[in-house]
């Protein structure tokens, strides 16, 4: 018979998927074939051509002007296509849905109860109507946020087996558990560095606890144990190496030329830091659009992570770094910016790390409650540097220095009149804004800007 812990475990499931399949079906752009066919979310840019590329792999069309992406999620879409062409990710997205809430629950109960990992995950995620919508919506991101969950899986196995929990993990383990993170390379490339980092962490802690236990000598067998796991780990890439050469005549596919056209700007990396999480005005002149303005509550998180780094377990220190890493593989991106991460929906980048910096910042203050019973003076001064680094965090701006430059302005006729603004240093220009004018996606997001007024 099934215990009391088993029936809450099969409740909160139970209400994951009524959640999910009310979210799913509610959503205003999910597609339909009632009263006529709507396209709804495949009319938009990534969904449509996820979309094409699995309807060619369900005719078996390999012809590279098919398939714009790497093509796991797509493929994996193929197997349904047939069944319901409409929502051939439904079933991929649930799967990886329930088992991304499930591995968070699991590890976040090492830290804290399982009821409260269940409401974190249902506060952070299902009752946070944007993030939880990033998993409804056909999203790479979302199969990417199972793997990296099979990452943190095979961290908690290891700390349980520190704690006496369960056996140590196997070759056999340690080589599925590879292959599973190598797949990131099949789903979004440059995601193979956070699961890198991911599966870096739990191998060194192995190796770290082997070679302690042996008197700092390891013999040739213990080498070999980690050959296999670090070969599937690189099987992936190896995999879509051969499907870009195969299938699109060279190893770097339209994927990575398109990726490299948007490029990434590391410089400015604390720039962007500051206009997405924290200030979202003073560079791009747009209110209450930072992260920390729609989640307060994550500036205990950013205050937690420094607090984990020094004092957290091996567990801990490994999931923050790559978060870190997502971070600073993310915010240089070129097509990111406060006024996308909400209106086309490019928070979907970090939905995987919400509930893990619920579980931050909710640890962390009770470490701090925690504390003040055991030590007083010791808990009030801990409390205050962190309210100090708090408020140093939230002091940061960006200041900018305004300069006036002279610029051309030129009338060309031909078909259309066009008026052109020719500036005589365009390379320093970094914003423009036109107050009161709109425009399409790619006409004012990326690329090369043109702005028309009343049609000329």
């Amino acid at each position: 018979m099934f215990s009391r812990k088993n029936w809450q475990g099969i409740s909160f499931f139970t209400i994951l998927v009524f959640a999910y399949l009310g979210m799913y079906f509610s959503y205003h752009a999910t597609p339909s074939i009632q009263e006529g066919q709507f396209l709804g979310w495949w009319k938009w840019g990534d969904q449509g051509l996820y979309l094409r590329s699995t309807k060619a792999f369900a005719e078996f069309d390999f012809s590279s002007g098919s398939h714009s992406y790497p093509p796991l999620y797509s493929l994996l879409g193929a197997i349904f296509y047939n069944i319901s062409s409409q929502h051939p990710y439904l079933l991929i997205n649930l799967a990886s849905f329930f088992w991304f809430a499930y591995v968070f629950i699991a590890f976040s109960s090492q830290y804290t109860s399982r009821l409260i990992a269940g409401l974190l995950f249902f506060v952070t995620v299902v009752a946070n109507y944007t993030i939880f919508l990033q998993f409804v919506i056909p999203w790479t991101t979302t199969l990417v946020a199972a793997i990296f969950s099979t990452g943190i899986f095979g961290l908690l196995k290891q700390k349980q087996v520190e704690v006496g929990q369960g056996k140590q993990l196997g070759t056999a383990q340690l080589v599925g558990l590879s292959l599973i993170l190598g797949l990131t390379a099949l789903t979004r490339p440059v995601d193979t560095i956070i699961a890198g980092v991911l599966w870096l962490g739990l191998i060194l802690r192995i190796y770290s606890l082997k070679r302690k236990a042996s008197a700092n000598k390891l013999n040739l067998q213990d080498f070999t144990n980690y050959i296999l796991p670090t070969f599937f780990l690189f099987f992936g890439s190896i995999l879509f190496l051969m499907y870009n050469k195969i299938f699109h005549g060279g190893f770097l596919s339209s994927y990575f030329k398109a990726s490299s056209a948007v490029g990434i700007s590391l410089p400015d990396f604390f720039e962007k830091f500051t206009s997405i999480i924290l200030d979202s005005e003073a560079l791009y002149l747009i209110q209450n659009q930072a992260i920390v303005d729609h989640y307060p509550w994550i500036l205990i998180s950013i205050l937690a992570a420094f607090y984990f780094m020094v004092v957290g377990d091996w567990a801990l220190r490994t999931l923050l770094a790559s978060i870190f890493v997502c971070l600073v593989l993310y915010i240089p991106y070129n097509d990111l910016f406060p006024n996308g991460i909400w209106k086309y929906h490019n928070i979907h980048y970090f939905k995987w790390l919400f509930p893990y910096l619920g579980l931050f910042a909710w640890v962390f203050c009770v470490k701090i409650i925690q504390g003040f019973k055991i030590d007083k003076r010791a808990a009030i001064l801990k409390l205050l540097f962190f309210m100090c680094l708090g408020s140093l965090i939230l002091s940061v701006k960006i200041k900018l220095d305004f300069n006036e430059n002279d610029f051309k302005h030129q009338l060309f006729e031909g078909e259309v009149k066009k008026n052109l603004f020719s500036f005589n240093s365009p390379t320093e220009i970094d914003f423009i804004d036109i107050f009161g004018v709109q425009g399409a996606y790619h006409a004012l997001y990326l690329g090369n800007h043109r702005v028309f007024i009343d049609g000329e």
